[in-house]
């Protein structure tokens, strides 16, 4: 059976991080894509299994493992799936981090701050998002090789959305990532032919779209060691960051406040009093709009 994948990386943080191209492939000409949406969703659990592991990643010089610390979950947006969508198809004419207009694929985006493209394609091998995630993962590539990997384990991004089409013959897979989340409404997976335009202007049309806005964290309080207290919290959408409080009276009098990035699904607090209750509770900050939310149901732990 022939056999052939190529795979290619950019990390896009802001407008005009992309060079151009020729307008040769500019084109208004609609070809036929297969979607296969059911199949590009189950890709997001080994994703976030692999953040919140922790993992490594080699440094510039091959050297030395770089320790890439547990980070929390990825939401899945459904506006970057659109855009990823978008991006599927666009590939499969000019396949590369360019559109083919010549813009940078964060013009494929309703909207970006810190963001970042994976892309890959298939030739002769059935349909499955594992593999494509075993290529991605490029546990046996050196640094050069491993722009994939650097991307599903930054701590930056906060969301993601994922697509796959069928394309003569061909399957073109894309991840789109984005440091806050647009849309978290679960629509029916898209997997239907599809006359699709890909001259690269087409970008997710938000209307109608309420952007999803953080609740009080659910919270986890364990003492995993002496004098120690884990906290952990649930993953959502538009956090800019997390602020936790912890205090050994439950009216929380002489409280101790620690602010915690959005990239962290927990925190460790040490040097606490063995044998003491503590009483912890979190709130986050909405990304949109600056401001926190109510606190979190109190927990309570005994330290060891």
């Amino acid at each position: 059976m022939k056999r052939f994948l190529s795979v290619l990386l950019s990390l896009v943080l802001a407008i005009g991080m992309f060079g151009g191209i020729s307008a040769t492939a500019y084109a208004k000409d609609a070809i036929n894509v297969k979607y296969e949406q059911t199949e590009a969703r189950k890709m997001l659990n080994r994703i976030n299994q692999f953040r919140t592991a922790g993992s490594w990643c080699w440094d510039e010089s091959n050297t030395k493992k770089v320790k890439y610390p547990a980070v929390k979950a990825l939401v899945y947006d459904y506006d970057l799936e659109r855009s990823a969508m978008i991006r599927a198809a666009e590939i499969s004419r000019l396949y590369e981090h360019t559109r083919p207009n010549g813009k940078g694929p964060e013009t494929a985006l309703s909207g970006y701050g810190t963001c970042g493209e994976n892309i890959a394609y298939t030739e002769g091998i059935a349909l499955s998002e594992e593999f494509i995630f075993g290529l991605w993962k490029e546990d046996n590539e050196d640094y050069n090789g491993q722009g994939h990997r650097r991307n599903m384990l930054n701590g930056d991004f906060g969301a993601i959305g994922i697509a796959c089409c069928y394309v003569n013959g061909r399957y073109y897979w894309v991840q789109e990532f984005r440091d806050y989340v647009v849309d978290t409404s679960n629509t029916p997976a898209n997997n239907s032919n599809s006359d699709v335009v890909v001259d690269g202007t087409a970008v997710p049309s938000l209307t109608g779209i309420k952007i999803t806005a953080p609740n009080p964290p659910t919270i986890k309080v364990t003492s995993p060691k002496k004098k120690a207290v884990k906290i952990s919290w649930n993953s959502q959408a538009n956090i800019k960051s997390y602020q936790l409080q912890y205090s050994y009276n439950k009216k929380f009098k002489n409280k101790k406040t620690h602010n915690v990035a959005e990239r962290y699904g927990s925190f460790t607090i040490n040097g606490l009093k063995s044998k003491k209750k503590v009483y912890v509770r979190v709130r986050v900050k909405n990304k949109s709009t600056g401001k926190f939310t109510k606190w979190s149901k109190v927990k309570a732990v005994k330290i060891k």
